[in-house]
């Protein structure tokens, strides 16, 4: 699954303002909050078969795929994955 949306619901009431859309080994269910909290304070999830900052996911929902670029929170915060709090920073190539 390519599409962050076939795998996760945007939920602000979640902590990483993702949950599982799907049943994964591992997880508690669907609707269960999906990512782990990292020690830097970001919020990870596993998608595409490898670990992704949820903040990314997030904007994916949102926005389409990031060809190139740093997402990053506005109020520096790095748990608050509310799609308001997210910015895309380009990188030239």
């Amino acid at each position: 699954m390519s599409n962050p949306a076939d795998c996760f619901e945007y939920d602000e009431n979640s902590p990483s303002c993702l949950r599982w859309k799907i049943k994964r080994k591992g997880t508690r269910g669907i609707g269960s909050v999906a990512g782990t909290k990292t020690k830097r304070g970001h919020w990870a999830v596993s998608f595409r078969g490898q670990p992704e900052m949820a903040a990314r996911v997030v904007w994916e929902m949102f926005h389409g795929e990031i060809p190139n670029g740093v997402v990053f929170h506005v109020d520096g915060d790095l748990s608050n994955t509310k799609i308001e709090n997210l910015c895309l920073d380009s990188i030239e190539p």
